[in-house]
């Protein structure tokens, strides 16, 4: 189990500086970022929230960039899901 002074570092490892992630993203990254995990690190303000399932690391601003930078990784991620799924399916 990972100390809290360990998940801020790997926060910051993970966390581009305005960049916002989603839950989801965070907990393929590292299983140590459950529910529980990122409740604490919200209430501890190690993760601002955006919106629901959405964080960006405190103290940064968010960016149009950041934003669509954001969005082509989950897009990109959700394709290459289809795409496995696909593969999978008989002819």
């Amino acid at each position: 189990m990972p100390t809290n002074t360990d998940r801020r570092q790997l926060l910051q490892n993970l966390v581009p500086e305005g960049l916002p992630v989603t839950k989801r993203w965070l907990s393929e990254q590292n299983p140590d970022f459950d529910r529980h995990a990122l409740d604490n690190l919200v209430k501890s303000r190690q993760l601002t929230p955006l919106a629901f399932g959405v964080y960006i690391r405190p103290g940064t601003h968010l960016t149009w960039q950041g934003v669509v930078a954001a969005l082509q990784t989950i897009f990109r991620t959700d394709l290459k899901r289809v795409n496995r799924s696909h593969a999978h399916r008989p002819i």
